[in-house]
């Protein structure tokens, strides 16, 4: 077991949500912009849909999924996940900050509860209209950067009521071009729900 502490999910209701923290920001919105716009492994973008993220930060799983989707190799690796608990034990808030070269809706717990409740309903009325070409409402964590931030580690899900889900881990690594996803990674997979 990695992480003993995390039997349970992380962010309980009730505790006040904090904006991402500045010293993260900034290399945060690039990360997923980049995410987005190159296609995520798991959390990849239909035709025509209607991207909605979760104003609210992930909740990390429990430590069984880290157990079995985290393989660290080095103490780097091992740090990146305890950073990635500790700035995640914190409810944090997203922003508008993110490029995906598409239009996007940042949605509030209750707007995202709708949008769940609602599912994919292209022909959608009443409160479901905002949300007629809704696939998933997507959730991201504060990711976690090694000390030069040229390394990330990721927790996504999304989800829609009826229709399951999917949470993944994912590990980049920034380069000449931008942020890529790392072929040999700690994080080893994706599961679907």
């Amino acid at each position: 077991m990695i992480l003993p502490l995390v039997g349970f999910l992380l962010g309980q209701d009730g505790r006040r949500s904090l904006p991402i923290p500045a010293d993260i920001a900034r290399d945060a919105y690039e990360l997923y912009s980049a995410i987005y716009r190159q296609g995520a492994r798991c959390e990849s973008l239909q035709p025509g849909e209607m991207l909605i993220i979760s104003r609210d930060a992930a909740d990390l799983p429990g430590h069984r999924a880290f157990d079995e989707l985290l393989k660290p190799k080095s103490e780097e690796d091992r740090a990146m996940i305890r950073e990635l608990i500790r700035l995640n034990g914190t409810p944090h808030l997203w922003n508008s900050g993110f490029d995906f070269g598409r239009p996007y809706r940042m949605v509030t717990d209750k707007q995202g509860q709708i949008a769940l409740d609602c599912g994919d309903r292209r022909d959608a009325k009443g409160r479901c209209a905002p949300y007629a070409n809704v696939y998933w409402v997507r959730f991201f964590s504060v990711p976690s950067f090694n000390a030069d931030h040229t390394r990330a580690l990721v927790f996504t899900s999304r989800g829609v009521r009826g229709f399951g889900g999917a949470f993944e881990f994912t590990e980049y690594r920034k380069t000449a071009v931008g942020w890529q996803l790392e072929e040999h990674s700690f994080a080893v997979g994706c599961v679907k729900i």
